[in-house]
């Protein structure tokens, strides 16, 4: 990999790790590497014992480079599913707390990390949440049926999914996506701490516990994985997705009603 998006020191026992991919941190396929990459680093290292994930930008994460997406065809979106799939199952594989800082935006593939993380703090202000495959006509990947049920529950999973609308750090914290919000200029200070309290407990209590917690998750996971595959089939090529795309460039709503006409 050419440029680390991932760079992190190590302080009292934490690695404070600032996504720094500009614009973005857009999921490209080298953005997606490097995440499982660090992934195995951040596990395998003994004087790391909780992880603080955040971003080096104004925003947490972009999600997905739409000008490559809009270039990709059925064979790419299946390789790119196979590569989301591996580096957010390496990155949950870490075995040590891992504390997702939501500093700014965490956009489609970009709340999704979020989601991966075990904690999620949010700045109070400039964080928030939003999921707009729906507004594109982009498949949901990164197995988004799966993993959002298991936080949410199906109904509210349902209701962010299909409307894919934006969500701010008090209702994240009311629906339980949150697990703390602070003040954006304590954010990092306040979180910091905490997840100085989790490098302070039992490194293989909570390694064991997350193996045996990812057991259960990974493993509808992986029951579902086929139908990722099937949404690519169903949604990449379509008419209604080259509508989404071409709204998003032009910075207005898309209208898939006319492409019933």
């Amino acid at each position: 990999m050419g440029e680390n998006y991932f760079p992190y020191d190590v302080v009292d026992s934490v690695a404070v790790l600032k996504m720094n991919r500009l614009p973005v941190n857009g999921l490209d396929f080298e953005f997606l590497k490097g995440m499982s990459e660090i992934s195995a680093e951040l596990n395998a290292r003994d004087d790391i014992r909780a992880i603080l994930w955040t971003s080096n930008l104004k925003v947490f994460g972009g999600g997905m480079d739409l000008a490559m997406a809009a270039k990709m065809d059925k064979f790419t979106w299946n390789n790119y599913c196979i590569r989301l799939h591996k580096s957010f199952m390496d990155f949950e594989n870490i075995l040590k707390p891992v504390v997702g800082v939501i500093n700014g935006a965490a956009v489609a593939g970009g709340a999704l990390v979020a989601i991966s993380c075990d904690f999620r703090i949010m700045g109070e202000s400039r964080a928030y949440f939003s999921l707009p495959e729906v507004d594109l006509g982009i498949c949901l990947l990164v197995s988004a049926t799966t993993r959002l049920p298991r936080i949410l529950g199906r109904a509210k999973a349902i209701d962010w999914l299909f409307t894919g609308r934006r969500i701010n750090a008090k209702e994240a914290m009311e629906m339980g996506l949150a697990n703390m919000v602070f003040k954006d200029e304590e954010l990092m200070e306040k979180s910091f701490e905490f997840a100085q309290s989790m490098a302070a407990k039992g490194r293989h209590v909570i390694a064991a516990a997350k193996k045996a917690l990812n057991y259960s998750l990974h493993r509808d996971i992986l029951a579902n994985y086929y139908y990722e595959h099937e949404a690519v089939e169903m949604c990449a090529d379509t008419e209604e997705m080259k509508e989404g795309y071409a709204s998003f460039f032009a910075k207005r709503k898309p209208d898939f009603k006319k492409l019933m006409k």
